[in-house]
């Protein structure tokens, strides 16, 4: 980075003493351009991130700001990282955050803040292990594994390859699984969960392989496997949603 002379102007300090900084005087939002196959890391914390339009492999470690993704054409890895856009990817996605926003101080209550996150068009292997957003994912073109143990998801198909796998896991999180109609023909779906509801009045008279509880899991699919002797960690489907104590839902839309 060039800093010019007005960057330095805007970032100089008030004063400075023996140990000490006063200042700065103003503040400076840099834009750096990139050539292409740059690997890119930012580590700590800063206000506000927004990467887009590189051909690069992109690292996100420690950012508590507002972070912003588009346009990527390259893996991306965030650590202990909350994005509030990620959308256009062309690689891989690696993300897990378990650290969590900030705490609200308000009437002598303290609650944590819970970050609101898209996700969309993403076309490599996309994996999400995350405490608790409200997290809406949609247009992934591969195999998703998105874990969400606290926290709302909703997870949208449009349409559908046969080598494309999606996995949605919680703890007591909600799961609203959104299919395209139709597509019941084009694919096979398993909704289990120990404790929480399932929803699968859309599904109408298809047939079911499986439909009904045991004490381990209530269960409802359309795969050809054998639901109920198969642990929940190896249930295979084209679609699995698997929660403890949160509810699931399957709707349509147009």
């Amino acid at each position: 980075m060039i800093f010019t002379p007005a960057l330095r102007r805007a970032l100089a300090p008030h004063a400075t003493d023996t140990g000490y900084v006063h200042g700065p005087r103003g503040v400076a939002n840099p834009v750096v351009a990139l050539p292409a196959g740059v690997e890119v890391t930012l580590l700590g914390s800063g206000h506000e991130v927004h990467i887009w339009g590189l051909r690069s492999r992109v690292n996100l470690i420690g950012q508590r700001g507002k972070v912003r993704l588009e346009d990527l054409h390259g893996d991306v890895r965030l650590k202990s990282t909350s994005t509030s856009l990620m959308k256009g990817i062309t690689g891989n996605v690696w993300w897990c955050d378990y650290d969590g926003a900030g705490v609200e101080w308000n009437n002598q209550i303290a609650r944590r803040q819970v970050r609101e996150s898209t996700v969309e068009d993403v076309r490599g292997q996309l994996r999400i292990e995350v405490g608790k957003l409200y997290l809406e994912v949609s247009d992934v073109q591969g195999t998703a594994t998105v874990r969400n143990g606290y926290g709302a998801t909703r997870y949208r198909i449009a349409h559908h390859q046969p080598t494309w796998k999606h996995r949605i896991e919680a703890e007591s999180g909600e799961v609203k699984l959104f299919l395209k109609d139709g597509m019941w023909h084009e694919l096979t779906v398993t909704l289990a969960t120990r404790w929480g509801a399932v929803d699968h009045a859309v599904l109408g008279e298809f047939s079911l392989t499986a439909g009904g509880n045991r004490p381990q899991r209530t269960i409802v699919s359309t795969a050809r496997q054998n639901a109920w002797a198969t642990p929940l960690t190896d249930l295979d489907a084209d679609i699995v949603v698997v929660t403890q104590n949160g509810d699931i839902a399957l709707e349509k839309t147009t």
